[in-house]
């Protein structure tokens, strides 16, 4: 009999182990295949975005080399050529500008021609005396091209207004400047100076070209641009300041030196962009092809890749921030695969243990250094629980990862893609054109009214044009799925106001109560979202709520836009916050005649999304189930059928009933008290741990009964109980992990 159990232990072991050989090179093969293609991608967009950059950049180098040829052919030792050059230069910023408002993007804001003290010889109608200083500014204003002169002496070496001048003067060439605050534009620009000369010889310098190009471009640029659910992108100049980043008051402050030498902002609130301030120590460098360099490291909110790309014609240096989640690490394709090898790989170990088993017993002596029963037992039980925690750590991320919500709203494009959706159906259904309002969210704090309750407070607010055709009594927004509190929030009853370039805004304080809907099928590893459904208050017309992106800093997920950081949910880790379009159909047109959002149209959402902290079902679940399995296995550790032992250990089948009974009412009435926190009509996966009690329950009273019996049992009496006692474990962490293996896989 021994042998034959040991022949098909070899066979079993073969065919485990042929699956392992078809499976692992599988496994890795596709895992790395897709480790590259969304690496591939990734660095892909990231060329996308700094080419685009680059034929702004490109084309604002066109436009200087066209006005510097444009100049060359002055002969500035001429005395009667002032008026001349005053009309020649004005109408070639003039052009310059005017050409370039036809384009669809990167729009130069102004453009200027700025002379040299000393380019005249003797003094004329331009210039009163040789060291006066001529210049001509050309900027757009109300869509009118205006002229004007600098107003301050340009040359003045030491300053920083005027580095745009001397630093192009004193290194001979075109110079990029240091992003700042232009008081004409009231924006953030970035500027290029092109020195042009005298003469062809270029031995002196005539005067300096600057060309003025607004951040706002480059921030079209870059949130045009899709870097997945959690990316985004800054760029840095060559002295370490920002071009551009998501969080705009972040850009705006220049870097500075601590004492320790080291390059900071005043406020950091980028931990990639602190990295990148330290030197890159943080980085773990990684090339990748050869035009930009992946680097990975650590956040706080898990792992991300920064690619990075040097922009061409410049030193800035252009960085693509991905979450590694994003990149495959737990791609759905995966997740099945990866399953199904923890299955293979545990039933392996565990065969090879019942086969060193066989073994060691097969022997005609044993050593006495060879493991005993209970070893062998303890391997086998913790490889199916090593099995079960490969398998419920996989699932715990998968499961999360996995949720899906239609047409989130990550950026102004997604907005527009939505918007224009919306009036294409509008127009198929014969309704009249559709009011746009923008509609943000501050949410301050999440807490329990109840067990199935939240109570949700903070600010919102909607942005109205002034000349639109809402009155001032329909204007307000309505929580549609809010069960209690102030549900609707009326012009009248605003909280602030701001009127702002024909903008009028106005900002409620709300509280509601709403209902908290979950799925607990995969207890303790469940997550969720909490959803704020927002109607307008009017809903007799067409019209429509769209998020107010450009209110938050950051809009990519992990920054939990419309989320105070302060906002936590007990028992909940809070991972990201979203706006998103979800469609709703109502099976009435609630007496409106045409009533459009019966026919399935979208409306907005502001979404929070929690998954389950673990800590707390640990201690008030999983700790205690734990403990009744102990004491279980201790109850059967105690039953035996030796007068002598079961007197001094004072068993009898009773007092095993009696021990039983009491630990099936306190599982019974945690059970309850699960069933209660989750309030689901369905059966999650910890409740199979419950389930299982009550089986192991049954199967230990009913053991003690049948070995007090005077019938002999070979299973039962053999050695004392011994064969119960050895399978306890091993059952238990057995249907564990397939239980696992089948809900969680």
């Amino acid at each position: 009999m021994l042998d034959y159990l040991i022949r098909c232990n070899r066979y079993v072991g073969l065919l485990l182990l042929l699956l392992l050989i078809y499976l692992v090179p599988q496994y890795f093969q596709n895992k790395t295949q897709v480790f590259e293609q969304k690496n591939t991608l990734a660095y892909e967009e990231t060329l996308y975005a700094a080419k685009h950059i680059e034929r702004q950049i490109a084309y604002l180098i066109e436009v200087g080399d066209t006005i510097k040829s444009q100049l060359s052919d002055e002969n500035f030792s001429q005395q009667h050529m002032s008026l001349a050059l005053d009309t020649k230069v004005k109408r070639i910023l003039t052009q310059t500008l005017q050409s370039n408002k036809h384009r669809q993007e990167g729009q130069i804001f102004a453009v200027g021609v700025s002379l040299d003290k000393h380019i005249f010889n003797t003094p004329d109608a331009i210039a009163s005396d040789q060291y006066e200083l001529k210049s001509w500014y050309a900027f757009q204003s109300n869509n009118q091209i205006q002229i004007k002169p600098k107003n301050y002496d340009y040359t003045q070496i030491g300053s920083k207004k005027t580095q745009w001048y001397t630093k192009a003067v004193e290194q001979g060439r075109a110079i990029w400047q240091e992003p700042k605050f232009s008081s004409t534009s009231g924006a953030y620009i970035i500027g290029y100076s092109i020195p042009f000369f005298t003469d062809a010889s270029r031995s002196q310098i005539a005067g300096v070209i600057s060309l003025n190009y607004s951040l706002t471009e480059l921030k079209s640029i870059m949130r045009a641009r899709h870097f997945w659910k959690t990316g985004y992108g800054f760029v840095v100049s060559e002295q370490g300041n920002l071009i551009y980043h998501p969080n705009e008051q972040l850009a705006k402050q220049e870097v500075v030196l601590t004492n320790g030498g080291v390059s900071q902002y005043a406020s950091k609130k980028d931990v990639i962009l602190a990295c990148y301030l330290r030197g890159g120590a943080c980085f773990t460098e990684r090339l990748l092809q050869r035009e930009a360099q992946a680097k990975a490291f650590q956040l706080q909110s898990g792992k991300a890749k920064v690619f990075s790309k040097l922009i061409a014609h410049t030193n800035w240096q252009l960085h693509v921030v991905f979450m590694t989640n994003e990149l495959g690490y737990n791609a759905k394709e995966l997740h099945r695969m990866y399953v199904n090898l923890v299955l293979v790989s545990t039933l392996f170990v565990i065969n090879c243990i019942i086969g060193l088993y066989f073994k060691t017993r097969h022997r005609i002596t044993t050593p006495s250094w060879l493991p005993s029963n209970w070893l062998f037992v303890g391997a086998i039980s913790m490889s199916f629980m090593v099995g079960l925690a490969l398998i419920a750590k996989e699932a715990s991320v998968h499961l999360y990862e996995h949720q899906s919500d239609s047409l989130k709203l990550t950026d102004e494009q997604d907005v527009s893609k939505a918007r224009a959706r919306y009036l294409r159906y509008s127009d198929q259904i014969k309704q009249h054109p559709a009011q746009f309002v923008k509609t943000g969210i501050l949410v301050r704090s999440i807490e329990y009214q109840n067990l199935n309750e939240l109570v949700i407070s903070g600010y919102i607010w909607q942005k109205y044009d002034l000349d639109g055709l809402i009155e001032d009594e329909q204007k307000g927004v309505v929580f549609a799925d809010a069960v209690d509190g102030k549900l609707f929030y009326r012009f009248g009853e605003h909280h602030y106001r701001d009127i702002t370039h024909n903008t009028e805004t106005l900002g409620w304080y709300f509280k509601v109560v709403l209902p908290l809907a979950i799925d607990h099928s995969y207890y303790p590893f469940d997550s969720g979202t909490v959803s704020l459904r927002l109607k307008h208050l009017n809903m007799a017309n067409n019209i429509v709520l769209e998020p107010d992106l450009n209110a938050y800093p950051l809009v990519y997920h992990s920054a939990k836009p419309g989320l105070n950081t302060a906002a936590k949910l007990a028992g909940w880790d809070i991972a990201n916050s979203y706006f998103s379009l979800r469609k709703s159909h109502y099976e009435t047109d609630f007496g409106i005649s045409n009533y459009i959002d019966r026919y399935n149209l979208a409306e907005l959402y502001f979404n929070v999304s929690i998954k389950r902290a673990f800590i707390n079902p640990l201690i008030t679940h999983v700790a205690p189930m734990m403990m009744v399995f102990i004491i279980l296995f201790l109850l059967l550790i105690l039953s035996t059928a030796n007068q002598s032992q079961a007197d001094v250990f004072g068993f009898n089948p009773m007092a095993v009933i009696t021990g039983s009974s009491a630990l099936m009412f306190s599982t019974m009435l945690w059970h309850s008290t699960l069933r209660g926190e989750l309030n689901d009509a369905g059966i999650n996966y910890y409740e199979s741990y419950y389930f299982l009690a009550y089986l192991a329950l049954a199967l230990v009273t009913i053991n003690s009964v049948l070995l007090s019996r005077t019938e002999r049992m070979y299973f039962i009496h053999h050695k004392d109980n011994l064969l119960p006692r050895l399978f306890y474990w091993p059952f238990l962490s057995c249907a564990l992990f397939f239980i696992t293996y089948l809900k969680l896989g």
